[in-house]
């Protein structure tokens, strides 16, 4: 599943879809697994998708706005 998400991932990217876009419809997903990562700057995530849009809103921007 995760590497189905990373393909369409990279595709929405390839087709226009921003970061901030990304970031505001990916942050704050829910699902298992969930909880403490080893990363200092991102603590705990929701799920593994949730860890991705935070990690790509410190690396490269995140201009939009934090809802969720």
């Amino acid at each position: 599943m995760s590497q189905a998400f990373c393909r369409a991932f990279s595709l929405a990217m390839q087709y226009g879809l921003s970061v901030d876009d990304a970031v505001i419809r990916f942050r704050g997903m829910r699902f298992e697994p969930m909880g403490a990562t080893s990363n200092p700057d991102i603590p705990e995530c929701s799920s593994v998708v949730d860890y991705i849009a935070r990690f790509l809103e410190q690396r490269f921007g995140g201009r939009a706005p934090r809802s969720r």
